[in-house]
């Protein structure tokens, strides 16, 4: 059985990776060929009212997809290794955890969770994006956000997204969006153990 207190932070791992995620379809775009295949692959399913993949060149993977859409094993794989490095990193997740606003306001209005938040910061700065945990005024005191940002540096900092065409994920889609996948989690997987 388990106790309220894990029962907390397993809400608390599930919110940051989904926010990871979230961050990861909204910092990446689109591009040419990542769409291989989609526009034949929703006419099989019957589908004819859709963007195609042509018009959704050049924006962000957000636009037109969510958290959900993604395969269910890379969700899976994404939340190791964030649970990885939560348990590598967990006493500057107590200090982030004490410094940053129970509800912070985001550009868009919304009002993250400090765990959303974190799982917000981890994907940026992991990315390389330029922005993320080094550029949080609220980390400035004792370079947290910069100590924060040299052990981002240990995720895998490439997550490519892309739609496959293989009818085996088509089969196991969650929406009728299809199924996002992202390479080269196995391979991060087994070279970043701890």
């Amino acid at each position: 059985m388990i106790d309220k207190l894990e029962q907390y932070e397993l809400d608390r791992l599930e919110e940051m990776t989904r926010a990871f995620i979230r961050t990861i379809l909204w910092s990446n775009t689109i591009a040419e060929g990542d769409l291989e295949g989609y526009d034949e692959w929703r006419e099989s399913q019957g589908e004819t009212d859709f963007t195609p993949a042509e018009e959704m060149e050049g924006d962000n993977w957000d636009r037109h997809f969510d958290v959900d859409d993604l395969f269910e094993g890379d969700a899976l794989k994404i939340r190791t290794l964030i649970e990885r490095w939560c348990a590598k990193h967990a006493s500057l997740l107590v200090e982030y955890y004490e410094r940053v606003p129970a509800r912070r306001r985001c550009s868009d209005g919304e009002r993250w969770t400090v765990a959303e938040s974190c799982g917000h910061d981890l994907a940026l700065t992991a990315q390389r994006c330029g922005v993320g945990f080094w550029d949080r005024k609220e980390l400035e005191e004792d370079d947290l956000g910069a100590r924060l940002s040299k052990a981002a540096n240990d995720m895998p900092a490439e997550y490519m997204l892309f739609i496959p065409t293989d009818e085996q994920y088509a089969a196991r889609a969650k929406s009728p969006a299809g199924v996002l996948r992202i390479d080269s989690l196995d391979w991060a997987l087994e070279h970043w153990k701890d």
